[in-house]
């Protein structure tokens, strides 16, 4: 009875570690807040070769997201330093799409697929001061005709609890 005993408790400590072993661990974060919504018309351009004595400006109402050297770039203004969350809200017209954005001098990639808009996280930097700043996105690869569909970009964090200057999708012409 004694090696039976000793034999269904290896047994089942084996299942047990097995089983455990197997589990993911979630780590995933969080998405932060980023309850304030800067909306891309009136606040946002294509920009092709960015930087250079070639760049080119054109307002994303009159052309098409198609080009991977097309950078879609919104402007906005913090009054204030601190942590900011950045995302953006976006949907493709059909299959997925990979996109780069670009922050305060950091990219990350990131997958759009759905079509409907849906929140998309970037990151969580940190500003050092007030001043004017713009988020960078620029298509990687698509299945569809258009890279996608960006409406708002998203903040939050201690630098978007101040004033945020931005202009009105109601009233953005000049």
């Amino acid at each position: 009875m004694k090696i039976s005993n000793i034999w269904i408790f290896v047994l089942i400590t084996f299942v047990l570690t097995t089983v455990s072993c197997n589990e993911k661990e979630d780590t995933t974060e969080p998405i932060p807040n980023m309850g304030l919504k800067i909306p891309t018309e009136g606040n946002s351009w294509f920009f092709m070769h960015p930087g250079t004595e070639n760049e080119q400006v054109m307002n994303p109402g009159s052309t098409s997201w198609t080009h991977p050297q097309q950078v879609h770039r919104t402007f906005f203004r913090l009054q204030r330093g601190g942590e900011i969350h950045i995302g953006f809200n976006g949907r493709v017209e059909s299959g997925s799409s990979v996109v780069k954005a670009t922050f305060a001098g950091e990219t990350v990639e990131l997958e759009i697929s759905g079509q409907s808009f849906e929140e998309h996280y970037i990151g969580t930097f940190e500003i050092p001061e007030s001043g004017y700043y713009y988020l960078d996105i620029q298509g990687v690869s698509k299945e569809s005709l258009d890279f996608a569909i960006i409406s708002d970009v998203l903040l939050g964090g201690i630098a978007a609890s101040g004033t945020v200057h931005y202009i009105n999708e109601e009233y953005f012409y000049w």
